[in-house]
């Protein structure tokens, strides 16, 4: 299943997910969750009359802000990759758009 695909099957099944695991992002195939209740789970999904889909859900990594300032850029990446997705959910949120090489954001809305 491609990403695109994956990332509309969880836009479908938010609720369902949230209930197991709580509120959490996406990007990519990573799933990111603030939850201490992450386990290895399994989810099936009926959407509408399509297809049964089954998601596997494993918990890999857990980070901790005070890694942030490691030397050790395995150790330190994945929390600026976590925080980056943290930021970029809640710039969409507001309806703000990410344009140029800086990654610089603004509201379409105002000219």
């Amino acid at each position: 299943m491609d990403d695109y695909s994956v990332k509309e099957l969880l836009k479908e099944s938010r609720q369902q997910i949230e209930g197991i695991i709580g509120p959490f992002i996406f990007s990519g195939r990573t799933l990111f969750t603030t939850s201490n209740k992450m386990a290895t789970i399994e989810v099936t999904f009926i959407i509408g009359s399509s297809p049964k889909y089954e998601m596997y859900i494993k918990k890999v990594r857990t980070v901790q802000l005070k890694d942030l300032t490691a030397q050790d850029k395995c150790v330190s990446g994945p929390v600026f990759l976590f925080l980056n997705n943290v930021i970029k959910n809640f710039m969409a949120q507001l309806d703000y758009s990410e344009i140029g090489k800086t990654r610089s954001y603004f509201d379409p809305r105002k000219k």
